[in-house]
Order: structure tokens, then C-alpha cells, then sequence
């Protein structure tokens, strides 16, 4: 059967106004609408049917062309990208702090160069800042479609040049990148969500599909109605039944791309693709999804951080009506014309504009452009902010089976394992120092935190075998004679619930008890937590006016509220150290002297970078309480022994 040439479909268009819906419903409304982030995953089997198919289509009549194809790239992409992104920057410059408008201008560099996903995969974790606070946040699926642009064309120039199967070729490339995606995602969830490597099989579905359409279109012809309604169901399932807990990608990803699959191999001509999809509306909606996709999220971050509170249902709604507006004006005065425009000084234009807002992003990195709101004593607590450091630099950066850990060997061939969550990270710092300054006379350190598969912390506690290798490491590690020590600290509070069933407080105890046995054991309580700790509180005024520091003498620390807080889960902990024989270790008697913990120093810089973790240099020299951890069992008590 001769191939064929696709056509304009309008009902791919309604399935992007569905897939944009959904994203934008996923945004605005996530406690209803908890699985929309699949909508970006059908945008991905959509870019992979129509890139694939006009690539196909013009190496088949042999006039394919790199730089024509490359040009007509920059002309869909790059028009309504560079007014968002222009209008992100200036909005940015005069509502951002100066650390939110610096991280702004990482993620615009990141953008310009389609490497966001690049940049968002090494910044996850703990520490990042909330995804609500990225304007550019969004912009890791643009980078991985532009990533396939750059390098499935040299693939399929490739396969046609030298007479290779085109389905294989496509086929194998999907299932190798399956394969990747389903084993990486149980160990690493935050790489799998952002590498291409993972992501690439869901826009080789579409590619599939665009080689089946030009070849096998009489089967295709067959069953196209109920291949259609099985397809939106597979996507109506994904949107309502899975979140953000689930595993995904992972195998959970072929439910909306199997979905989208189904729905474009039923052509225009089904019933459902012809009057459902096909209509005028949805229709509408899909021609202004790609600026409407890169309008919403800058105008949601920008409105949570403006108005400096959770948004009303009435906020998110209008929101959604602002992203609708500026996407129909950005896609009828600016995307429109410019790709119906084929001088070439237009692609050329573009391409430099781009050029020239990433040159921009790296100047605001590099502190040459500073934010409206620029103010050297807000600089100054802002900075406190980064003032962390973990893993610390002398350690040596392990993996195994997934399980990412830290060690620090000092001149005795000894060790304390240090297991929990931040605020054992904290410590790191207080650590690192003492084993430098003391090598001869405290223990190495080994430090196990929690992981991106599993809660630590939660199984320690629990026994509930979730991070099973996680265990096996710490149970080896006990099994050595070098471990001399173990200190477990986590934030508490995050834990109470666990912590106060019985059946909890049992295993836990346990736990310690077998350690105490042989090794010193030690329970580090929380340090004092509070949002007037956190620098971010230590404004006042408005984002669209003027903001000022607070004076020093009005930030306090409440003391009594952190007591009440923790009254009975303290009493909890020291119940189970006592049964186990581990050592209790408060850190409130080291910070807070008479009860008064103090929020700065004597240079008005916060001692903390936010609510619950100490600084790092506040902690190298307040945190000395922790020092007894890493003395050797000849100056220092085993807890358990006789």
C-alpha cells in the first residue's frame, strides 16, 4: 500500500485542548484534578505523530531538509516562547526577591538553551525550592521535545540513507527507553521524570503511529470508534485516578500515551474524533494550547507569590481566564503571522532573540542584573538561605543498589552511622569540622538519609520494609566492628502520628535495643522550629510596592509554643531511649539558654535557613552538643554497655 501524506486533523487539536485541560486543571485544581500532569505526556505522543509523519512524508518525496526542517522549528516554537518569556523576566525583575530573581535567571538560561529539565533534575530535592515559586518551572517538557527535535531527524536521515527498517528502528528505540524508564523510576523518580532518556518511547508511540497511519491505514480503518472511546477513557482514568504518589512514569505512563495513541490511530473520520474532538470549540482551544500551556504557569506562580497566600477558588479561576486571554492574543497577533511567514531573516530573528534572553538569564545569575527590590540588608538574610552544605566537601559520595550515602573516614578506623532525614543533614557541617580539627581523636562519619524511593526515617521506625536495600546497608554496617556508634535524628513532628502507635513505639525500641547492645546509641531530639526562624518572615511591606526588613529587636523566637508543640512527643522518644538504652541528646539546652533562642546574630544575619534547619555556620558553632556522637568508645560513654 503506497504511503500517504497526513492532513490537517482537526480533532488533534481537540485532543491537545483535552491535554492542556487537563495540565492547566492538574495546576489550578490539584486536589480534583490529581492525575492532570499526564496531559503533557499526551502532548508528547502528539509531537511524535506530527513530527515523525512530516519528517516521513518529505524524506519520502526526497526533499527533506535539515535547515528547512530546523527553520520551521523555530518558527512554532520560538514566537509565543520568547513573548512569555520576555514578560516572565520583566514581571520577574519587579516582584522577585533577589534570590528568587536570581534562581529566575538560571531557569531562563536553562531555557534558552532547552536544558530546564537539565537544571530542575540536579536542583530536586529537599532543598529546592517549591515548584510554585519556578515561573519557568514548566518549560523541562519543551526542552525534552526540542532534544528529540535536535536528534530524531539525524536518526531517521540515517535509517533512510542506508535502507533500515524504519518501524524497528522506532520500535526498538521506544522499548529501550521503556526499559530505562521502568527500572530508573523505582530508584530514581526525579531522574526518571526528567531525562529524555526516559521520556524519549512516549514520543516514539507517536512515531509508530505516524509509520502505521502511511502504511497500514486500511487495519487502522477498522474498529476507529471503539478504539477512540477506549483511548479517552485509558486518559479520563489516568487524570482521575492517579497522583502525584504515584510511580511515574513508569509503567503508569501508558495509560494517557496508549490512550493518545488510540485516539489519533482512529483518524478524523471516527465518529467520536469527528463531532467530539472535531468540534469548534475544543478545536479553538487546541490551536491556542502551546501558548496557552506557557502563559498559565507563570501567571499562577506569579499570583501565589504576589499575593503571598494559598489562592481562592475564585483566584484560580481567574488565572485561567488571564492564561486564556494572553494565549489568544500571543497566538493570533505574534505565533500566527510569524509562521505563516517564510522570509528567512524571520527564523534568523528568532533564533537571536533567544540567544540574547539566554546571555540575560546568565547576567542575572552572575549578579551583573539585580531585582527591583534589591536591598543589601534583605540580601544579607536572603543569603542565609544558601548558607547550607551537604554532603560536606571532605566526604566521599557513595551509591549503591540506589541508595545514595556519605562517608568521612578520620585517622581512627572507627565510625559513627548517622541515620535521618534534613535535620541529620544539618549536622553535617558540625561534623566535617570536628573530624578535621580533631582526625586522631573522633570517629569517621557515615551518613544515610532519606532517599528519593523511600522514607528512611518512616521504616527505622515502622519496620515496614519500604526502603529494603536502605536497611540491608545499615544492618551491614552494624554487623562491622568499625561502627562504633549510631545517632538517629529526624524532624519529629513530621513522624508523630507514627510515633504515637503503640505498635510503633514497640519496633522502634527494639530497633535501638539490638543496637545498644553492642554499640553507643544515641536519639538527638529537634532543635527549635518555628516560621519566625525562617528569613522569609523577616519582611514586611508589598511585593508590587516597597519591602523592608523587619527591625531586629521585633523578630522573637516563641519558646512556649515550640514546648507545647513538643511536649508529649519528647516524652515519647525519651520513653523509648530509656527502654532501649540509647542516649537522649536535646539540643534545646545548647540553643536556648533560659529558654531564649536566639533568631540572629549579632549582624542581624538569620542564624537559620528557614523554619527548621539551622545555617551551616550557625550550626558548626552552636551544634557542639552533637561532638560526644563522634568521640571513640575510650573517652566517650557506650550507651547500653556495663
Amino acid at each position: 500500500m503506497p504511503a500517504r501524506i497526513e492532513k490537517y486533523r482537526p480533532d488533534i487539536d481537540g485532543l491537545r485542548a483535552i491535554a492542556i485541560g487537563s495540565v492547566m486543571a492538574f495546576h489550578t485544581f490539584p486536589n480534583f484534578f490529581k492525575g492532570g500532569f499526564v496531559g503533557v505526556d499526551i502532548f508528547f505522543v502528539i509531537s511524535g505523530f506530527l513530527i515523525s509523519g512530516i519528517i516521513i512524508d518529505a524524506i519520502d518525496a526526497d526533499r527533506f531538509s535539515y535547515f528547512d526542517f530546523y527553520k520551521r522549528r523555530i518558527r512554532r516554537i520560538f514566537p509565543a516562547l520568547i513573548v512569555v518569556v520576555a514578560a516572565t523576566l520583566f514581571f520577574g525583575w519587579y516582584v522577585l526577591l533577589p534570590d528568587e530573581f536570581q534562581r529566575l535567571g538560571k531557569h531562563l538560561a536553562a531555557a534558552a538553551g532547552f536544558a530546564t529539565n537539565f537544571v530542575l533534575w540536579r536542583e530536586a530535592g529537599y532543598f529546592d525550592a517549591a515548584s510554585d515559586t519556578k515561573p519557568f518551572l514548566h518549560l523541562w517538557s519543551l526542552s525534552i521535545e526540542e532534544q528529540f527535535y535536535i536528534l530524531w531527524p539525524l536518526v531517521l536521515g540515517l535509517v533512510w540513507k542506508r535502507k533500515r527498517g524504519l518501524l524497528f528502528t522506532t520500535l526498538t528505540i521506544a522499548a529501550l527507553s521503556f526499559g530505562y524508564n521502568v527500572i530508573v523510576v523505582r530508584h530514581h523518580p526525579v531522574a526518571a521524570f526528567y531525562s529524555p532518556l526516559s521520556r524519549f518511547w512516549e514520543l516514539m508511540i507517536g512515531g509508530v503511529l505516524a509509520y502505521l497511519v502511511r502504511h497500514e491505514a486500511e487495519t487502522l480503518s477498522k474498529f476507529a470508534t471503539l478504539r477512540s472511546a477506549l483511548g479517552l477513557l485509558a486518559i479520563a482514568i489516568s487524570v482521575f485516578l492517579l497522583n502525584r504518589e504515584a510511580t511515574f512514569p513508569g509503567c503508569w505512563a501508558l495509560l494517557p500515551t496508549v490512550g493518545a495513541f488510540l485516539v489519533i490511530s482512529a483518524d478524523g473520520d471516527g465518529w467520536i474524533n469527528k463531532y467530539l474532538l472535531g468540534n469548534p470549540l475544543m478545536v479553538g482551544v487546541g490551536l491556542i494550547s502551546y501558548p496557552l500551556y506557557l502563559w498559565h504557569w507563570p501567571i499562577l506562580v506569579f499570583a501565589k507569590i504576589v499575593k503571598g497566600r494559598l489562592l481562592t477558588p475564585i483566584d484560580r479561576v481567574e488565572v485561567i481566564v488571564a492564561s486564556v486571554i494572553l494565549a489568544f492574543l500571543t497566538y493570533r497577533l505574534i505565533e500566527r503571522p510569524l509562521r505563516r511567514s517564510f522570509t528567512w531573516r524571520v527564523p534568523q530573528a528568532l533564533a537571536a532573540a533567544t540567544v540574547a534572553l539566554g546571555v540575560v538569564g546568565l547576567a542575572i545569575l552572575n549578579g551583573d542584573i539585580l531585582s527591583r527590590l534589591k536591598n543589601e540588608h534583605i540580601s544579607q538574610i536572603l543569603a542565609a538561605g544558601f548558607d547550607w552544605e551537604y554532603p560536606p566537601a571532605a566526604s566521599e559520595n557513595h551509591s549503591l543498589g540506589g541508595v545514595r550515602y556519605f562517608k568521612e573516614p578520620s585517622q581512627l578506623d572507627s565510625y559513627t552511622l548517622f541515620i535521618g532525614d534534613s535535620n541529620m543533614e544539618q549536622y553535617a557541617a558540625r561534623i566535617d569540622q570536628l573530624i578535621r580539627d580533631e582526625p586522631a581523636k573522633s570517629n569517621g562519619a557515615i551518613m544515610l538519609g532519606n532517599q528519593e524511593e523511600c522514607d528512611l526515617v518512616a521504616d527505622v521506625i515502622t519496620g515496614d520494609g519500604e526502603c529494603v536495600y536502605a536497611m540491608g546497608l545499615i544492618r551491614n554496617w552494624l554487623g562491622e566492628d568499625s561502627t562504633r556508634a549510631v545517632a538517629i535524628t529526624a524532624s519529629w513532628l513530621t513522624y508523630e502520628d507514627l510515633l504515637f502507635r503503640l505498635d510503633n513505639q514497640l519496633h522502634f525500641t527494639e530497633f535501638l535495643q539490638s543496637i545498644a547492645k553492642t554499640k553507643s546509641v544515641y536519639l538527638i531530639l529537634n532543635i527549635p522550629d518555628g516560621d519566625e526562624l525562617a528569613p522569609a518572615s523577616m519582611f514586611v511591606g508589598s511585593r508590587l510596592g516597597d519591602i523592608t526588613s523587619k527591625p531586629i529587636s521585633s523578630i522573637k523566637f516563641d519558646f512556649n509554643g515550640f514546648e507545647q508543640r513538643y511536649a508529649r512527643l519528647d516524652r515519647v522518644l525519651e520513653d523509648v531511649a530509656a527502654a532501649s538504652g540509647a542516649t537522649v541528646i536535646d539540643p534545646v539546652a545548647s540553643l536556648c539558654p533560659d529558654k531564649i533562642c536566639p533568631v540572629v546574630n549579632a549582624a542581624g544575619r538569620p542564624l537559620y535557613r528557614d523554619a527548621r534547619h539551622m545555617t551551616r555556620s550557625y550550626a558548626i558553632k552552636a551544634a557542639t552538643y552533637i561532638d560526644v556522637t563522634l568521640k571513640p568508645p575510650s573517652t566517650g560513654r557506650q550507651a547500653g554497655m556495663p
